[in-house]
């Protein structure tokens, strides 16, 4: 982290990295605030999992998301905490790392439009001619207008946008126009999470985790926010994609969805099941 490009910058230049896995480091464990403030602890600093899912950060990028000793947990995430209770910078699922990418220097939205068109010769190259963006938000841009305007720019790929049901509160909720979802780049369904990662010990399961005694992952996912994002995509037509690893998470949505009937036309499924690990014979028949 000390040779990223940005080291030696401005106190609000970010160092960033991404692809730990405590399970194959030498010391067997997550690294902390400790560890990164070790890089610098004048600029922030962070470091997503190889999950996607969780993270960490150093002393400076605590301090610019406002993280302190009384900050509560957020809802569907944890802060991890020194003995003290002050907060050691692990980021637990998404909820807590999103409080952190909130701090970030936000990309203005011509450089949002040009760093999307950049990578379609990327994906052409490797004779990939669609894509599908499975955590497209409405802030700080609405990514439909993002990937529309970065055709115009050179992105020649199909795309079909997935909103994140958490974030998208605004003009998204309000209903679909039939214009977003049609064309080369449209608005396809909605994205949950009914749990977190099986390598994080976040996924939600009916049995604890090996060697952890009583941990059974995290259920993030309520049955009333489900009935909600149901009501919401089969008023407006659109997939359900849920994100769901666990056999408890893959529970919850198989008894929910039992007796709905498919809204979609076509034979294009109604729902996805993103993921699905721990999908046992008896749930697959059902």
């Amino acid at each position: 982290m000390k040779s990223h490009p940005k080291a030696g910058l401005g106190p609000n230049d970010w160092i960033e990295g991404w692809g730990y896995d405590e399970s194959k480091l030498k010391e067997g464990r997550t690294p902390t605030r400790h560890d990164l403030d070790l890089v610098s602890t004048t600029q922030p600093v962070y470091v997503g999992r190889s999950d996607c899912h969780s993270g960490i950060c150093n002393s400076r990028a605590l301090a610019l998301a406002g993280i302190g000793k009384e900050t509560p947990d957020p809802i569907g995430g944890h802060f991890g905490r020194d003995a003290d209770g002050s907060p050691n910078g692990v980021l637990t699922e998404l909820a807590a790392n999103s409080v952190v990418q909130r701090a970030k220097a936000v990309l203005d939205y011509a450089q949002a439009v040009g760093s999307l068109a950049r990578t379609s010769q990327r994906f052409s190259e490797r004779g990939i001619v669609a894509v599908t963006d499975m955590m497209a938000f409405t802030q700080p841009f609405h990514h439909l207008d993002v990937y529309r305007d970065a055709a115009q720019a050179g992105f020649k790929q199909q795309a079909a946008l997935y909103f994140s049901w958490e974030p998208c509160k605004g003009d998204l909720l309000a209903g679909l126009q039939a214009a977003q979802k049609e064309g080369r780049i449209k608005i396809a369904g909605i994205k949950l999470f009914a749990d977190g990662s099986i390598s994080g010990k976040t996924a939600w399961c009916s049995c604890a985790y090996k060697h952890t005694g009583s941990l059974f992952g995290m259920s993030l996912l309520s049955s009333a926010a489900l009935a909600q994002a149901y009501a919401w995509s089969v008023a407006n037509g659109a997939q359900m994609a849920v994100h769901a690893m666990g056999d408890a998470a893959l529970q919850l949505v198989i008894d929910f969805f039992a007796d709905k009937q498919p809204w979609l036309p076509g034979g294009i499924p109604s729902v996805r099941l993103e993921h699905a690990t721990l999908l046992k014979p008896r749930r697959l028949r059902r």
